[in-house]
């Protein structure tokens, strides 16, 4: 990595793992090289961005850019930042395991919903089929109805032998 960046002429650089070293944290800052735990990138790229931006708009001159870089990072190596970050990291996992499982459970109520769409469906067809044959006096063929809301291995869980749903 610090070929990389001498080839670059990179003051900095950030290597993005869920690798950790040993005795550090989801974050930490080594020679000028940014490690963070993927979960953490996009907001350490909104800040490092928004403050070149902020720079930019400022007007300073490269040697401004550079201490103010060079404080920047300094604020980073801090045990404020640094937790703050670990902090996010965890939430933002967090975050992700429950969105995990919310969708799991969503998908599981509307199977169970379906299923029961599906079933009403069937006695009606069933009920309707026996009242058109008293009518008639014969066989009724009724129009099918495809639940397009499943799709794949979910789909022919619901079909039940010849049937179409």
């Amino acid at each position: 990595m610090l070929r990389d960046q001498d080839i670059s002429h990179a003051e900095f650089a950030v290597i993005v793992t869920h690798a950790l070293k040993e005795g550090k944290s989801k974050f930490f800052i080594e020679e000028n090289i940014i490690v963070i735990d993927p979960l953490g990138l996009l907001d350490m790229a909104v800040l490092l961005r928004n403050s070149l931006v902020e720079m930019h708009k400022l007007k300073l001159t490269k040697e401004e850019v550079k201490e103010k870089g060079v404080q920047i990072l300094r604020y980073m190596q801090s045990g404020e930042f640094r937790n703050s970050m670990v902090d996010t990291i965890e939430k933002s996992r967090k975050a992700y395991e429950i969105l995990v499982g919310e969708v799991k459970d969503y998908q599981k109520t509307w199977t169970e919903r379906i299923k029961l769409y599906y079933a009403i469906h069937e006695n009606i067809q069933g009920v309707r089929r026996s009242i058109g044959e008293i009518v008639t006096g014969g066989t009724v063929e009724l129009e099918k109805y495809d639940f397009m809301q499943l799709e794949g291995s979910e789909l022919l869980k619901l079909k039940s032998g010849n049937n179409t749903i």
